[in-house]
């Protein structure tokens, strides 16, 4: 049988507070008007030609982040929005970071240090909701969860 999970079952929780514990402080649900959530590697790849290898490049990733792109429409009584688009968007340096807890669809988690980026919207035709994106990129190696089995 075939085991599909619906995107619909993450759940992705910010923190305004560095190496916050996923049990204790505010945490600040990202759902509500999001329509799309995207991860993504950002690796440091080096590539070197080598000999043995003809001259041909060999990759080694040598570091890299994952991130996390978001997008939907600009919801005013959500107050992970509102935080993003009255506070953080305005800020620079420490003023965008946090920590980020993802709960996978298949029960698996992510937390780790963050920093909002690249926060555009909301915008859009005059009879649309206003688009809004926006990324969170991970600070280091986060802490990793995996899935506990379902028992039969």
């Amino acid at each position: 049988m075939d085991n599909f999970l619906i995107q619909a079952g993450y759940q992705m929780n910010f923190s305004e507070e560095q190496g916050a514990a996923k049990d204790t402080g505010e945490w600040l649900a990202i759902g509500s008007g999001i329509s799309s959530m995207e991860p993504a590697g950002n690796d440091e790849v080096d590539q070197t030609a080598y000999y043995n290898n003809g001259g041909d490049l060999s990759s080694d990733v040598t570091g890299g982040q994952e991130t996390f792109s978001f997008g939907g429409h600009r919801d005013y009584d959500d107050a992970f929005q509102n935080k993003v688009y009255n506070k953080i968007k305005h800020t620079k340096g420490n003023g965008r970071k946090g920590t980020l807890h993802i709960i996978y669809p298949d029960g698996a988690e992510l937390i780790g240090n963050c920093t909002v980026a690249n926060i555009e919207g909301p915008g859009g035709d005059a009879n649309t909701k206003g688009d809004i994106s926006f990324e969170i990129h991970i600070n280091g190696k986060p802490a990793v969860t995996e899935p506990t089995p379902e028992q039969d």
